[in-house]
């Protein structure tokens, strides 16, 4: 049996992260893990990425009984802008320092 390895979505999908299907090629167990996990396993199936081993690796790779699959959906993060001071910013530094100037020379 090949290990299979799921993540993200597919894992939610299968309420599982790992397990062993029979087959000979990735095409053959990632068909066995669809029937057996259902609509919203193939959906998120659809944008994933297979590994076997370690590397990528297409439907007709062939796979024994020491391999392991893992099946990866495309990972999303999220928005944080990162932007370069501008506008307030600049001002509220330019005040900022002249009082730090000012406040330094009346205590001479």
């Amino acid at each position: 049996m090949v290990r299979v390895r799921l993540f993200a979505s597919l894992r939610e999908a299968a309420g599982t992260g790992s397990l062993e299907i029979p087959g000979e090629t990735v095409e053959e167990v990632v068909g066995r893990a669809t029937a057996r996990f259902g609509p919203s396993f193939a959906r998120a199936l659809g944008t994933a990425q297979t590994w076997v081993n370690g590397e990528r690796a297409g439907p007709a790779t062939a796979v024994g009984d020491d391999d392991e699959i893992a099946l990866i959906p495309p990972v999303a993060g999220g928005t944080a802008v990162v932007r370069a001071p501008a506008g307030l910013e600049l001002a509220t530094l330019a005040v900022l320092t002249a009082a730090l100037f000012v406040g330094n020379a009346l205590s001479l």
